[in-house]
């Protein structure tokens, strides 16, 4: 039975975003084959930031047991996409598809942050703007270590290694950009 983009489940409305992969969270018997390949949980080594743990806490909001607290949120975000997951599982379960599901989820519920919202309206919808934030960046980079030298290592990462495309890949094959005016 719908009811304004929701349908009961459990006793409880169920969002319409949730309610499309919620199939796929139920075909999930917790085996743990996921767990063993996910780069996050190697790293951390928290239940909650494998895809079995992220299944279970989406399944709970889907089912109205849990609010999206910003812990959940930052456990679904966390998810790298790599799709290891996804291979691994022996019931066919795309965690990744169920993940992805739950950021659009929190996108509706929530929005997105003003930095995402101005990227995505802004800078992504445009191939200029796209083109001119790339060479403003490699020469942000440039300036940045030579005046700089210490700054070469920031947070990790090695500036003087991480890569800035000189054209958009799309602009070495040639034709529109999907999703962006000229």
């Amino acid at each position: 039975m719908r009811a304004n983009k929701r349908e009961i489940v459990g006793g409880r409305m169920m969002n319409r975003v949730l309610q499309e992969v919620y199939g796929d969270l139920m075909k999930c018997n917790k085996c743990g084959f996921c767990q063993a390949n996910c780069r996050v949980y190697k790293e951390v080594l928290e239940e909650g930031l494998s895809a079995r743990g992220r299944l279970r806490l989406i399944k709970a909001v889907a089912d109205g047991e849990l609010a999206r607290t910003e812990e959940y949120v930052q456990k679904v975000q966390a998810c790298l996409q790599c799709k290891e997951c996804a291979v691994s599982c022996p019931s066919g379960v795309n965690p990744d598809r169920i993940i992805l599901a739950a950021r659009r989820d929190l996108v509706e519920k929530r929005g997105l942050g003003i930095i995402k919202r101005l990227a995505v309206r802004g800078l992504f919808a445009s191939r200029r703007r796209l083109d001119l934030s790339f060479r403003s960046f490699r020469m942000l980079q440039k300036l940045l270590l030579s005046w700089m030298p210490g700054m070469a290592k920031i947070r990790g990462i090695n500036l003087r290694k991480f890569p800035v495309a000189e054209r958009p890949l799309l602009a070495t094959i040639g034709g529109p950009t999907p999703g962006c005016s000229t």
